[in-house]
């Protein structure tokens, strides 16, 4: 458990919290969690209040099932930016990144670049195979 002070453009909190997730644009519900539409532009900000160990095998099990965003111990806010300060954190408390573990900053901020990300697409009736053949024989 820990105590974060979460700054969001509309408003400031200060939360107990066993995690906090903050995920490009908002995760969906009825799957497991994740991004339904990538390009809404948001963040989405979840915080898991302290809950007993059953109460957490519940939520955990609605993970499974896509029903936890009702848990009444999970919030989320839809946010273009959050500032996340760890109050009274431990010199070992380490976060998850894009998957990869690193030391947690005792400040973290975050914003979102709607559209700034550029995708190339193959044309339309293009061979979906083509730049693969191509870096292929390169």
């Amino acid at each position: 458990m820990f105590e974060a002070e979460i700054r969001m453009p509309q408003r400031t909190e200060t939360r107990r919290a066993a995690a906090i997730s903050v995920s490009n644009n908002v995760l969906g519900e009825g799957h497991v969690p994740y991004a339904e539409a990538v390009d809404r532009g948001v963040l989405g900000v979840y915080v898991v209040r302290p809950m007993p160990p059953a109460e957490l095998a519940r939520l955990l099990i609605s993970l499974l099932f896509g029903t936890w965003k009702r848990h009444p111990l999970v919030s989320e806010k839809e946010v273009n930016e959050v500032s996340l300060r760890f109050l009274r954190r431990k010199a070992s408390a380490s976060a998850v990144i894009d998957g990869e573990l690193v030391p947690l900053e005792a400040r973290v901020d975050l914003r979102i670049h709607a559209g700034a990300l550029k995708v190339l697409v193959p044309q339309r009736g293009a061979p979906a195979t083509a730049g693969v053949d191509a870096a292929a024989t390169a």
